[in-house]
């Protein structure tokens, strides 16, 4: 079959077209039965202890780094007081323990995406396709 810079004449264009549709259609099932699969793998995450016990370590975490963004957003407050530099490194510092944090959220959020995505894959009822 012809590639797109080979086609000489209508019909390879239509069919070329044809295949690709049907390729993708493949790939797209493909994914959605990976994440239909990965709504099971979310359920045994979140009822192993294993992962109850790294949920603690992130939340731990997760305090730490909010605890550490507000003094450093503290310091924003008394800017008047702060110099150029530290100024820069106060926000420097705000930037990246927000993106810390948000890390940590998102790695947290991990199952329950996972069973989200699962939900959408399979059409079931409290998902966002299956408003649609």
């Amino acid at each position: 079959m012809a590639s797109f810079d080979q086609i000489d004449d209508i019909n390879d264009f239509e069919k070329l077209k044809f295949r690709k549709k049907a390729e993708a259609t493949q790939r797209n099932r493909v994914k959605m039965e990976e994440f239909a699969q990965a709504e099971v793998l979310a359920a045994q995450l979140t009822g192993s202890p294993v992962w109850d016990t790294f949920l603690s370590m992130l939340q731990s975490q997760l305090d730490d780094t909010s605890k550490e963004l507000e003094m450093v957003k503290d310091d924003f407050v008394n800017a008047n007081s702060l110099t150029d530099l530290e100024l820069r490194n106060a926000r420097e510092a705000c930037q990246r323990l927000e993106s810390r944090r948000l890390t940590i959220v998102q790695l947290m959020e991990i199952p329950s995406k996972l069973a989200e995505q699962g939900r959408e894959a399979r059409g079931l009822p409290g998902s966002d396709s299956a408003t649609h």
